[in-house]
């Protein structure tokens, strides 16, 4: 058992928005923490390339020393108990949940049908998160802003369940909600794979220092003073330093240094930031890949126990 839980969904090329939210707020707490690779849940989208974006993902994760790792498909506890609290999820709970409203309010408003191309992957998909919350028995979950309502979900069903069957076994971890403002892609916009606007964790340094200068900024050249909220690449950097340097950047650009000379100095920090991972992914396996085996059959036996599934 494992004090903390984290996850990612591995939905495409992991960007630095993704790196940030995920990976960097665990590296001081690595080897108390569980990682759940949440490839069942990038199925909502149809997405087919799960098995490569899982591995690109799980090397990742390797190449920053984060070992305890589960890969969500091979868990079939996971789904088995996703089956059994489902039985316990009411349907106006899954109705408020944000991701099928947005949907069906975007149907109604283009005047369809509102459950028009949503599928019950996404509808139920708060219950298979809170199988993921519930099956490894952690203390804390590291959980995003945008994360709040599917733990409060996942609680709503967990009591629903425990109180049916007068027990405690199962318990939501508690979340530490990352305070790390959302990183904004080259638009301005939340940095995302669907507006194609991300800046991808392991691409070559030559790339990524094309992604860093392609960061929207405003017109205002060299001698003129500038602010942090003018651009995205003031809050890329703040990720990637500590508070003196950001201060001296924040200092420098009310000075008039150019915003050319603010994306270097971005472009640096970032760049040094991921040298020693990008060349372990590159030089990493298929092999070398071996996730854990930590014993949620004998958990989900206790479960199994409990709802009257017992071996005849």
């Amino acid at each position: 058992m494992y004090k903390y839980l984290s996850g990612a969904k591995p939905s495409g090329q992991f960007h630095i928005g993704n790196y940030i939210s995920t990976i960097l707020p665990i590296l001081d707490k690595k080897d108390e923490t569980l990682f759940l690779v949440a490839d069942a849940h990038t199925l909502t989208a149809h997405n087919k390339d799960i098995y490569q974006n899982t591995i690109n993902l799980v090397k990742i994760l390797l190449a920053f020393g984060i070992n305890n790792i589960v890969i969500q498909s091979q868990v079939p506890e996971i789904f088995e108990l996703n089956w059994i609290l489902s039985c316990y999820t009411s349907k106006g709970l899954l109705n408020r949940a944000h991701a099928y409203k947005s949907l069906a309010v975007e149907n109604l408003n283009k005047r369809k049908d509102q459950d028009k191309g949503i599928y019950s992957g996404l509808y139920n998909y708060p219950t298979l998160m809170a199988s993921d919350l519930a099956l490894f028995g952690d203390e804390y979950v590291m959980a995003g802003q945008d994360q709040k309502q599917h733990i409060e979900m996942a609680n709503d069903i967990v009591n629903k369940f425990n109180y049916e069957y007068k027990t405690d076994i199962l318990k939501i971890p508690e979340p530490v909600v990352n305070k790390n403002e959302n990183i904004l892609g080259y638009d301005g916009r939340k940095m995302s794979k669907s507006y194609n606007n991300v800046i991808p964790v392991m691409c070559s340094e030559k790339r990524l220092r094309k992604h860093i200068f392609k960061v929207k900024t405003n017109e205002k050249g060299e001698g003129e003073s500038k602010f942090y909220n003018e651009s995205p690449i003031f809050n890329i950097y703040k990720g990637f330093t500590n508070e003196e340097n950001v201060s001296i950047l924040e200092k420098d650009m009310k000075n008039g240094i150019s915003w050319n000379d603010v994306k270097e100095r971005v472009f640096v920090e970032v760049n040094n930031h991921f040298k020693d991972a990008r060349e372990k992914v590159d030089k990493m396996d298929i092999n070398d890949i071996e996730c854990l085996d930590i014993g949620t059959r004998e958990r989900m036996q206790k479960i199994r126990e409990k709802v009257g599934f017992k071996n005849v």
